[in-house]
């Protein structure tokens, strides 16, 4: 009997090791699926220096020594009408600037506070798509990030004001002076039409167009980023230094032509309820918490 018991006994702790070891192996699974629903969950989000397309389409890229993703273009007519549908504009210009536009050039008459309402309206609503993390958001870029993504890295100043043209003879394309075609959207003599009063334009140069062209129509920057000069002014964030309200804005535009104006490191400053047809704006995405950064 005492042998019957033992083998008894032996079958028992056999089944309970068993058990345990099925036991073991279901917790493993469920751990690895539950690790493979976490990875999948974090891939379909924005992640730091990783391409990114959003819900309307718009390509956002890494640049170097910026925290954010930088959209690859300028905010499209497309874009900008999907937030107007849903927002009551007190200005219609965008629809109609007195020029032909198709969805896919630049959205313009837009103040720096139209700008900032896309960038809310957008990162709620990819929030709620879940689409976003909740500490992932769209805004206008710094003006030390677009000097960022322009190619400038050494600037001296403690604000747009004082970095406001002192990197002489740099400019999106290059070195003065543009190429003599196509170095983007600028006042060329294609501005100038038959028996018009003829304006201002760059000596020697000429693009296809005479207002704004579609984004994407010239070369990008080595950083896949187009329309970084020329086109539209863009609209950054930050005051023109402490004591303004004005707002800065880089990158000149369809109508520009002086020298100085072209130069990577120049700032204008509007008020930011100014609406003007050269003006636009490009978003930036915040992917990971802010860091306290200089303006």
């Amino acid at each position: 009997m005492a042998d019957a018991a033992e083998r008894e006994g032996g079958a028992q702790e056999k089944v309970a090791q068993e058990t345990a070891r099925v036991q073991a192996l279901e917790q493993a699974r469920r751990q690895a699926e539950e690790a493979q629903r976490a990875l999948e969950a974090l891939r379909k989000f924005p992640r730091p220096a990783i391409p990114w397309t959003n819900s309307l389409g718009m390509v956002f890229l890494p640049v170097a020594g910026a925290d954010v993703l930088f959209c690859a273009h300028e905010a499209r007519v497309a874009d900008f009408a999907q937030f107007g549908a849903d927002s009551k504009l007190a200005d219609a210009r965008w629809k109609n600037p007195g020029f032909k536009q198709s969805s896919d050039h630049p959205v313009v008459y837009v103040n720096w506070e139209d700008a900032n309402r896309f960038c809310a309206w957008l990162t709620a609503r990819e929030h709620q798509d879940g689409r976003l993390r909740t500490n992932q958001v769209y805004r206008l870029p710094k003006d030390s990030e677009w000097s960022r993504a322009v190619g400038l890295t050494n600037e001296v100043g403690n604000s747009p004001r004082e970095r406001s043209d002192r990197a002489k003879n740099q400019y999106p394309w290059g070195r003065w002076p543009p190429p003599v075609k196509n170095a983007g959207n600028y006042a060329g003599k294609e501005i100038n039409g038959p028996n018009q009063i003829p304006k201002p334009s760059i000596p020697g140069y000429e693009d296809a167009w005479v207002q704004t062209a579609p984004v994407q129509q010239f070369a990008p920057a080595p950083n896949g980023l187009y329309d970084l000069g020329g086109n539209v002014w863009e609209w950054c964030e930050d005051p023109f230094d402490a004591q303004s309200a004005d707002r800065v804005l880089r990158g000149g535009a369809w109508n520009v032509w002086e020298r100085d104006e072209l130069l990577s490191s120049h700032r204008m400053h509007f008020a930011p309820v100014l609406r003007l047809e050269s003006v636009g704006f490009r978003c930036v995405l915040v992917v990971v918490p802010e860091r306290a950064t200089a303006p």
